[in-house]
């Protein structure tokens, strides 16, 4: 019998391939259509990011049975993701995919202090490395959430 939570799991992280495959195939034509594709890419990485928020939230509150709640929550769930808890469960995430997720966090929360320019390059900067970030929280999701199937 299948785990709700895997299900979950594996749900988020199939809406997340279609968001880096939408982003993948999205291209600009021209200068015009640049500042529109930075906003539309910029918006699907948000989408991104708050699906594997999602992922590590449903873990939290599925074996930690607790998930933080104070102003700097979001930080807090991505570290406690890094560290596995005694008699729980295995760290969830790596290192690098833990600073990684702090790395999309950092954007969308200091988003309505940055200019154009800084918000075009720091696009350009996660977009670049969506894919390497998808194949790594894939296998990491993935193997907790086969843990949870069995």
């Amino acid at each position: 019998m299948k785990n709700k939570g895997a299900d979950v799991l594996y749900g988020n992280l199939q809406e997340m391939r279609l968001i880096v495959d939408s982003i993948s195939s999205e291209n600009s034509d021209s200068k015009s259509n640049r500042k529109r594709r930075q906003l539309y890419i910029g918006s699907l990485l948000y989408d991104y990011y708050l699906l594997a928020e999602k992922c590590l939230l449903q873990i939290a509150r599925t074996f930690d049975r607790w998930a933080p709640t104070s102003l700097d929550w979001r930080m807090r769930l991505i570290k406690m993701m890094q560290d596995p808890v005694e008699d729980k469960r295995p760290a969830i995430i790596s290192t690098e995919t833990a600073s990684m997720l702090t790395e999309f966090l950092m954007h969308y929360q200091n988003f309505s202090n940055q200019s154009s320019t800084t918000f075009a390059t720091r696009i350009n900067k996660l977009e670049a490395e969506l894919e390497r970030f998808q194949d790594r929280f894939e296998k990491e999701i993935g193997l907790f959430a086969k843990m949870l199937s069995r």
